[in-house]
C-alpha cells in the first residue's frame, strides 16, 4: 500500500490473493474454471467451439479459452481454486488445463502466455503443485505466492515476489528462486540466466502496464486496481527499512523484499560480496499489542451463473481484533463481516508460523489460519455454520494522506491496510453462493477508554478517506479527505468530507452506552446519502488523538455505492479548546 492516500482517485498497488475452493473442474471444453472479476476496456475471450466475446464482470472463464487484450484493455481472472491472474494490455494467454478437487484442495493448472505482462497469485492448487506457465522461450513453475512475468516472442522475465519457490526451465536447464525479490531472464533458444536481485525500481514499468490506464466509462480506474483481493504491495514509505537478521516465515518465505518489490520502491539490493558489510542492528522488538478497529468493504455475491451487485458493509468499532507477538514472529486477527441480511461472518486469520509474517510493527501480513481451534463461521437465525474461505490481511503504515495536502494524518499510532476474502458456503446454507470482498481497507489502534475520554472542550480532526466503489457496474478504489469538529461535552460533532470527487456534509453523535468513545452519524451530498461509524483512538500522549471508523454510501439498490474507512488526527494538542 502506498504511503499516502492521494487526493485524486487512485488505486492501491497490491497483488491479488485468490478465492477459496469452489467445485471440481476438469479440462474439457465448456468447463467453467473461473470468473472474470474485473475488466478495463474490452478484453476478449474465445472459448472452444464458441464465438469470441467481450469479458465483462461476472462472465465465466472456460477451459481452453483464449484471452487477449488490446493496448487499452486489462482483465482480472479468478480461478475456482483461488488462483488469480491479472492480464495486462497487448497480451494473449490460453488456459490449457485446470483440474481441481475442493475436497482435497489438490489439482493442476497450466496456461500458455504468448505475450504481455501478467501477475499471478497462486491459490490452493499452488500449495502442493506448481502452476505451469509456458512461454515462447521457457516454462515457469510457480509454487504459492505472487509472480510477475513479462513475455515477448524472444524473452521471458519472471520476478518472484512472494511464496515458496519459482522455477524457470529452458534448453534442458532449470533455475530456481526461493528468495523473494529475485528474478530470472531467459532468451529464446537459450538457457535461463542465474537468479538476480530485482533492481531498485526494476518492476516500475511492468507495474505501470498493469496499473495505468482506463477506458472512458471507467475513467481513473483499471482492472488490476479494482480487482485486488489482497495487498502484499504494502510499501514502508516514510519508515526505516531494516535488513532482517532472521527470516520471518509466511509459507516459508520472507516478506521484507516482497512488499517493496511489488511497489518498485525501497527494494533491498543484495550486495554480492564474500564479506558483505555488517548490517545495522535491527530495531528492538515492539511490545505485544492488542488492537481493535473497523473493516469495511463491498460484498459481491456470485450465485451460480449470475453476479449480483455489490452490497456495502459498515463495520463496527471492534469488528477488527488483532494481536501482535514480535517475540514469536506471529500476528493474528479476527474480522467480523456483518451483512445486510443480518448474518455475521467471523473470519480467522494468522496466529501460526505458516499463516502470518511479522517484519516490524509497521509491516506484517496474515492469511486464513490453519489452526483448527479457530474456524471461520457464519451465524444466521441462531445457527452457526463452518465455512470455507481464503482471506488475507496486510498492514502498511506511513502517511495516511499527502503531508502537504488537506487532511494530512501521520497517524503514528494507528495501523491500516487491506483485507480481503472469498467465501464459499456449505450445501446446507447458501449452496452454490460465493461472496467476495476485494482489497478493502481497515483501520485499527488502541481505542480510547471511557475513563480516558475528555469530558470538556472541543477538537478538530483532519484526515483521509479510502474505499471501494461500485459505480453503475464499474468497480474501483477511491480516496478523499474529511474534517470533523467535535464537542466532548455535547458528545456530538460535524462531518465534512470529499470522496471520489463529491463533497459530503453531515453530523455524528456518541453511540448510546459508549461513554462518548464511539459515535455514529449520517451525511449527504451530490444526491447521495451515507452512514458512518467511528471511535476515538489514543496515542501515548493524547487519549483522544485520533478519530477513525468506517463509512458507506448508497443503498443496495443504488447505482452508486461505496464502502471504506476514514482516519484523522486532532489538530493542535490535547486539552480544552483544542
Amino acid at each position: 500500500m502506498a504511503k499516502c492516500f492521494p487526493r485524486s482517485r487512485t488505486i492501491l498497488r497490491t497483488a491479488v490473493l485468490g478465492a477459496t475452493a469452489l467445485a471440481l473442474v476438469a479440462g474439457p471444453a465448456m468447463a467453467r474454471v473461473g470468473v472474470t472479476s474485473a475488466t478495463d476496456g474490452d478484453p476478449l475471450g474465445k472459448p472452444p467451439q464458441q464465438n469470441e466475446r467481450v469479458l465483462r464482470i461476472g462472465i465465466d472463464v472456460q477451459a481452453n479459452e483464449v484471452v487477449r487484450t488490446s493496448s487499452t484493455d486489462r482483465a482480472h481472472l479468478v480461478f475456482l481454486d483461488g488462483t488469480s491472474l491479472t492480464v495486462g494490455p497487448n497480451a494473449r494467454v490460453t488456459i490449457d488445463r485446470f483440474v481441481y478437487d475442493p475436497n482435497t484442495t489438490k489439482g493442476d493448472l497450466a496456461i500458455t502466455a504468448t505475450q504481455g505482462v501478467f501477475r499471478l497469485v497462486g491459490g490452493k492448487i499452488s500449495k502442493s503443485t506448481p502452476i505451469t506457465v509456458t512461454t515462447p522461450s521457457s516454462t515457469i513453475g510457480i509454487r504459492g505466492g505472487i509472480t510477475i512475468f513479462k513475455v515477448t516472442a524472444s524473452e521471458t522475465l519472471a520476478a518472484f515476489i512472494f511464496g515458496t519457490r519459482l522455477t524457470v526451465t529452458a534448453a534442458g536447464q532449470t533455475q530456481t528462486i526461493t528468495r523473494p525479490g529475485y528474478q530470472i531472464v531467459v532468451n529464446s533458444g537459450g538457457a535461463p540466466g542465474a537468479p538476480t536481485s530485482i533492481p531498485k525500481g526494476g518492476l516500475a514499468s511492468d507495474l505501470a502496464v498493469l496499473e495505468t490506464g482506463s477506458s472512458p466509462r471507467t475513467a481513473g480506474t483499471n482492472a488490476d486496481q479494482r480487482a485486488q483481493t489482497s495487498g502484499f504491495s504494502a510499501q514502508n514509505s516514510g519508515q526505516a527499512v531494516y535488513p532482517l537478521p532472521t527470516p520471518r516465515p509466511l509459507n516459508n518465505a520472507t516478506n521484507n523484499v516482497t512488499t517493496n518489490a511489488i511497489s518498485g520502491a525501497n527494494t533491498q539490493v543484495q550486495v554480492d560480496t564474500a564479506k558483505p558489510p555488517a548490517p545495522p542492528p535491527p530495531p528492538p522488538l515492539p511490545p505485544n499489542q492488542s488492537l481493535n478497529g473497523f473493516a469495511s468493504g463491498l460484498v459481491t455475491t456470485f450465485d451460480g451463473e449470475a453476479s449480483t451487485t455489490s452490497t456495502p458493509v459498515l463495520g463496527g468499532p471492534t469488528d477488527v481484533q488483532g494481536s501482535i507477538n514480535p517475540s514469536t514472529n506471529r500476528v493474528a486477527s479476527t474480522i467480523i463481516l456483518r451483512q445486510a441480511d443480518t448474518s455475521v461472518t467471523t473470519l480467522q486469520l494468522g496466529g501460526t508460523p505458516t499463516t502470518s509474517v511479522f517484519i516490524d510493527n509497521r509491516t506484517y501480513a496474515m492469511v486464513t489460519t490453519d489452526d483448527p481451534s479457530r474456524p471461520t463461521t457464519v451465524q444466521m437465525n441462531g445457527k452457526t455454520y463452518t465455512i470455507q474461505n481464503s482471506s488475507s490481511v496486510v498492514l502498511s503504515s506511513g502517511y495516511l494522506h499527502e503531508p502537504s495536502s488537506f487532511g494530512s494524518c501521520t497517524c503514528e499510532f494507528l495501523t491500516w491496510g487491506q483485507w480481503a476474502t472469498v467465501i464459499s458456503y456449505p450445501d446446507n446454507y447458501r449452496p452454490g453462493q460465493i461472496d467476495v470482498v476485494s482489497a478493502s481497507p481497515y483501520v485499527a489502534g488502541t481505542m480510547t477508554t471511557q475513563v480516558q475520554m475528555p469530558q470538556t472542550g472541543s477538537a478538530t480532526y483532519n484526515g483521509s478517506m479510502m474505499g471501494n466503489v461500485w459505480n453503475n457496474g464499474s468497480q474501483y478504489s477511491a480516496t478523499g479527505s474529511y474534517n470533523s469538529s467535535w464537542g466532548f461535552a455535547s458528545r456530538a460533532g460535524s462531518f465534512n468530507a470529499s470522496f471520489d470527487g463529491t463533497s459530503y456534509s453531515g453530523s455524528a453523535s456518541a453511540t448510546p452506552g459508549s461513554g462518548g468513545t464511539s459515535f455514529t452519524g449520517s451525511f449527504s451530498g451530490g444526491g447521495r446519502t451515507g452512514n458512518l461509524s467511528g471511535a476515538f483512538f489514543a496515542s501515548p500522549t493524547d487519549p483522544a488523538k485520533y478519530q477513525a471508523g468506517a463509512f458507506t454510501i448508497g443503498a443496495n439498490s443504488a447505482t452508486y455505492k461505496a464502502a471504506g474507512v476514514f482516519a484523522g488526527q486532532r489538530a493542535g494538542g490535547p486539552g480544552p479548546g483544542h
